[in-house]
C-alpha cells in the first residue's frame, strides 16, 4: 500500500494553516521559557557573587575589629601560694576578696574564671572607653 494513502489524516494536519499558527505560538512560548530560565540563572549567579563578596567583606571587617577591639581581655591572677611566699613580715601587700576586686572596676562586665587560687579576671566588655583609639 502507498504510504501517502495510509496517512491521509497526517498529511492533512501537517499541511494546514492551523498548524502554522500552532507552530508560531509554540515557538513564542518556547522562546519565552528559555528567556525566563536565562534571566533566572543570571539573577541567581549575580546574587551568589554579591553574597560571596558580602561574606568576604564581613569576614575582613570582623577580623579587623576583633583585633582592634577584643571582645574580652584577660588579667591573670597569681596563685595564692606564690603570693604568700612573696609576702613576708615587712610586706605591705593587702589581699582582697572577690567583691572588693569587682568594686575596683564599677560598670564593667567581668568574671572570675578558673579554680580557686588559679583564677583569672576576665573583662567581658573589652577595654574601657578611655583606652580605645
Amino acid at each position: 500500500m502507498n504510504p501517502q494513502k495510509q496517512d491521509p489524516l497526517l498529511n492533512e494536519l501537517l499541511s494546514g494553516e492551523e498548524l502554522s499558527d500552532f507552530r508560531q505560538i509554540s515557538l513564542e512560548r518556547g522562546i519565552t521559557a528559555v528567556r525566563r530560565q536565562h534571566i533566572r540563572r543570571t539573577v541567581l549567579h549575580g546574587a551568589g557573587v554579591v553574597s560571596l563578596c558580602l561574606l568576604l567583606i564581613a569576614g575582613v571587617l570582623f577580623y579587623y575589629f576583633s583585633r582592634q577591639f577584643p571582645f574580652y581581655s584577660s588579667v591573670p591572677i597569681p596563685h595564692q601560694s606564690a603570693m604568700s611566699a612573696q609576702s613576708g613580715p615587712d610586706s605591705h601587700m593587702k589581699f582582697i576578696n572577690d567583691d572588693e576586686l569587682f568594686n575596683l572596676f564599677p560598670g564593667r562586665a567581668m568574671a572570675l574564671i578558673g579554680k580557686p587560687g588559679e583564677q583569672q579576671l576576665v573583662f567581658l566588655d573589652g577595654p574601657p572607653s578611655s583606652f580605645r583609639n
